[in-house]
């Protein structure tokens, strides 16, 4: 649900910057609008895709900054932009489906030298994951097994050191989950590794970053 204002400040964004892709405004929990749901995409330290700021306070509408992405969530994009990067005519992904598509169109964008924009003026409250909460464990083995895809593609060569740290994470996770009797989230992550094994050799790549490491440190 976008608020009064929404589509003219992010189209303004856009206008008033000729290298930018796409711009996103603060993304509000519909249940509690004080707190957000998301101010953009960016990669912790385990290289999973998070939602920059979610579940805290939501930030004050302030200045236009430069973030790693925008949430397919609710933004607008640049059309040029997208045909630029359409890979046979697809903006999104088609292997990925749900999950991971826009972080790994983030990541493509800003290989081309596009960039995106958070523009805290324009607000839009969103309910979650109301279809992913009734997909269970194949939610759960969309989002553990894209997140190899994406993060492959994105950093080629530099992909595989950091493998083992990746894995680790998701260890963490099955424990917990195991240990917490929830069966969907273990079963969805065991699935994700086969899901990220059977697809990885067509996403995986032996040259450098498309987007370098340092790049995309700055944006945590």
């Amino acid at each position: 649900m976008v608020e009064p204002g929404w589509l003219e400040a992010l189209v303004a964004a856009l206008e008033a910057s000729p290298g930018t892709a796409a711009a996103q405004g603060v993304n509000l929990q519909l249940d509690a609008p004080d707190l957000a749901d998301g101010c953009g995409v960016a990669w912790n330290r385990w290289w999973q895709a998070v939602q920059i700021g979610h579940g805290r306070t939501a930030p004050a509408a302030g200045g236009v900054r430069e973030i790693f992405g925008v949430s397919a969530t609710a933004a607008v994009f640049r059309r040029g932009a997208l045909r630029a990067v359409a890979a046979g005519g697809e903006v999104f992904d088609p292997r990925l489906g749900s999950y991971y598509e826009d972080v790994d169109l983030a990541g493509r964008l800003r290989a081309a030298g596009w960039h995106a924009l958070l523009v805290p003026a324009a607000r839009a409250r969103h309910a979650g994951s109301t279809t992913g909460s009734t997909l269970s464990r194949e939610r759960w083995w969309l989002i553990y097994g894209n997140r190899y895809l994406a993060v492959a593609r994105l950093l080629g060569r530099a992909f595989w050191p950091r493998l083992p740290r990746m894995a680790a994470r998701d260890g963490i996770d099955l424990a917990r989950a195991a240990g917490r009797g929830e069966s969907a989230l273990a079963a969805g992550i065991l699935g994700g590794w086969r899901r990220a094994a059977r697809h990885l050799s067509g996403f995986a790549r032996r040259g450098a970053p498309l987007v370098s490491l340092g790049e995309i440190r700055r944006f945590r």
